[in-house]
């Protein structure tokens, strides 16, 4: 999530402040038996060569020539928190059971077709193993996971390429683009020599990446350290997070950024003054500092001045600023919480998005719930009233993926199209009005998509083509479309580059 800087807001605010055309990947797999992996069948199987001793005569032949193999339409680049319907088929006869190995220590899963949500950014190996005519089947395939490839900031967004690369475009002060200047564009720039990207966080006038070896890099505005490196120079090229060497997914608010580790705990760091770092002080951190007590963490959000984590077993703690009801604890008080708390009567969520003083989670039933700041119909549930507890996102269902704006929010669907609903006042909805909807709309023109973002008042989908569509507010080029003209409709990002795909 990314929200906006304080020292940029121009844009009157508040006092309160897929299933996409995926891949058909065909998964060579080999007849096993007894623990054997060669490629025919086993000795004493169906249609096995004759041994010794073994009456002559022809294969059985209910037996195929060529080795039985099986395939899922699994993606080779998937995006992470985002829920997937897997299916395995067969070359030939009927898969009778099958067993999941999703590759990122998650229980193992049976059913075909299976759901499943990726919750860590990095390759991994999915597995997949599948009884056809009676006999063992088993595969793996090599699955690219990135986490939010697309990141909308306030006025500036980035999105990784195929090969790792990051490009950004909008504005530029501060030197958040990461192309070692301070000019903005409106067109993508590369991001000077970073390369091993796996996840993106945009801040209000800030950049970060989490790469594939597990560390992290930021560049931008760095005055209450929010690139991490233990100075407060801002740097305009990215810069290593240090302490942060097994990182698995990222998240980036207004001033600060939190990062899930490998064993499952958090470390935060940049500005600190509502206690959205939970260390249990209001101290800027220039350096991460570990949330102390949570633990078995799978995703994290950052907002504007509260952040958000998802555990293990489908629950959300939240902490820092709450004058809105942010910690969905039942209550705004007290307004600073320095400690993560829990939202009260969530469970089974799947995904989290953090808005500027809202959040929504996905449940693994393809609803969504959200609480906090309402002012603008935010939180979905059809009214314009801020609750402390979590609400129904009215009518909603079949979604995969949400994404939070400033103060709109958006769910991507399960086939592909993208509901929004919130503030519209510049046109981030997508439905050619700028009137607040309290209650979600399908935003016209978009289609195939695989992954989507939010930030400050823009809102950017990628397709499963690659390409990259923006909307809403384009002071500074956000949109990435080469104008500075705010867009009421999906417009492509220029350039022509493939995106995450």
């Amino acid at each position: 999530m990314q929200t906006s800087s304080t020292p940029e807001r121009t844009v009157p605010r508040p006092a309160a402040r897929a299933s996409a055309a995926w891949l058909g990947l065909l998964m060579a797999a080999a007849l096993t038996a007894c623990g054997g992996g060669d490629s025919t069948a086993a000795p004493g199987s169906a249609g096995a060569p004759a041994g010794p001793g073994s009456p002559s005569g022809p294969a059985n032949p209910a037996t195929p020539d060529t080795p039985l193999t099986v395939s899922a339409d699994t993606p080779a680049h998937a995006v992470a928190y985002t829920i997937y319907s897997h299916t395995a088929s067969a070359s030939a006869g009927t898969v009778a059971s099958v067993n999941w190995d999703w590759g990122d220590g998650t229980p193992a899963g049976s059913s075909n077709p299976a759901r499943h949500l990726w919750n860590k950014a990095g390759s991994l190996s999915l597995g997949l193993s599948a009884v056809v005519n009676g006999a063992s089947v088993t595969a793996t395939h090599a699955v690219a996971v990135a986490g939010e490839p697309v990141s909308v900031g306030y006025r500036h967004t980035c999105a990784i390429k195929p090969d790792t690369s990051v490009a950004c475009w909008g504005k530029n002060q501060f030197g958040r683009l990461g192309n070692n200047s301070v000019v903005d564009s409106a067109v993508p720039v590369a991001v000077s020599g970073l390369s091993g990207a796996v996840a993106l966080g945009t801040g209000g006038t800030f950049s970060c990446a989490l790469k594939s070896d597990g560390t992290v890099a930021c560049w931008g505005y760095n005055a209450s350290g929010q690139l991490g490196n233990g100075t407060t120079t801002l740097a305009a090229i990215p810069v290593a997070v240090l302490n942060i060497t097994n990182a698995v997914g990222l998240s980036s608010g207004d001033g600060h950024s939190c990062a899930v580790k490998a064993d499952g705990t958090v470390a935060c760091w940049g500005y600190n003054g509502f206690g959205q770092l939970g260390d249990g002080g209001f101290t800027d951190q220039a350096t991460p500092v570990a949330v102390p007590g949570l633990n078995n963490v799978v995703a994290v959000g950052a907002g504007d001045y509260h952040s958000c984590a998802l555990k293990a077993d489908g629950t959300v703690a939240c902490w820092g600023y709450n004058q809105a009801g942010q910690m969905g604890s039942g209550s705004n008080l007290p307004t600073n919480v320095l400690a993560p708390t829990a939202v009260a009567g969530v469970s089974g969520v799947a995904a989290i998005s953090v808005g500027a003083q809202h959040t929504c989670a996905l449940k693994s039933d393809g609803t969504v719930v959200c609480w906090g700041y309402n002012g603008w119909g935010q939180l979905g549930d059809g009214s314009q009233t801020t609750y402390s507890g979590p609400v129904v996102v009215a009518g909603l269902g079949g979604a995969v993926a949400v994404a939070m704006g400033d103060i709109h929010s958006c769910a991507l669907k399960s086939d592909g199209t993208v509901a929004c609903w919130g503030y519209n006042g510049l046109g981030q909805l997508g439905d050619g009005t700028f009137a607040a909807k309290p209650n979600f709309i399908l935003v016209p023109g978009l289609s195939n998509v695989t992954a989507l973002s939010a930030g400050g008042y823009t809102s950017c989908a990628l397709q499963a083509s690659g390409t990259a569509l923006c909307l809403g507010y384009n002071s500074n080029g956000q949109l990435g479309d080469g104008t500075t003209a705010l867009k009421m409709a999906p417009t492509a990002v220029t350039g022509g580059a493939v995106y995450w795909k």
